[in-house]
């Protein structure tokens, strides 16, 4: 094992998946997939389960 393999693994336990979010009222941080999804036939929006924050919009 080189310094290079080492340092990735290091690197991957300490550092969160790229599909986490991450809620700015509650604190709440949950892959995309376990948060609130409601669509309508304009858009799609993504809401915390904890608090009830819209997220995002799309």
């Amino acid at each position: 094992m080189n310094a290079l393999t080492r340092r990735s693994r290091e690197r991957q336990t300490t550092t969160a998946p790229k599909a986490v979010l991450y809620c700015p009222v509650c604190g709440r941080a949950a892959p995309v997939d376990e948060w609130l999804t409601v669509a309508t036939r304009d858009a799609e929006s993504l809401s915390c389960p904890d608090c009830g924050e819209t997220l995002t919009v799309r």
